[in-house]
């Protein structure tokens, strides 16, 4: 049986930060905008939290290694393992 993909009934968009511009002829020092350094910094807020979570749950050893696992569900719910984990040591 093929594995149909899950879809979430609310998708949210990926945010990428604003990269500066190239440097060139017109513009010899290229530099970002106030509001751009800006809304750069509230996202790198953000993923500070997001990629400490995915270094704590990586932490569990089972999700490091391939997982050798037939039954289709198993790996959902091992992550799902780890993250109760997780969160109850956190608390």
């Amino acid at each position: 049986m093929a594995m149909k993909s899950k879809k979430s009934k609310q998708q949210k968009s990926l945010e990428i930060p604003h990269k500066k511009p190239r440097k060139s002829q017109k513009n010899p020092q290229p530099k970002l905008t106030s509001e751009q350094k800006t809304e750069n910094q509230a996202l790198s807020r953000v993923r500070i939290f997001v990629e400490n979570a995915i270094a704590s749950i990586k932490r569990f050893n089972i999700l490091v290694h391939a997982f050798r696992n037939r039954k289709a569900t198993m790996e959902d719910d091992v992550i799902a393992l780890c993250a109760g984990l997780l969160n109850f040591l956190l608390l």
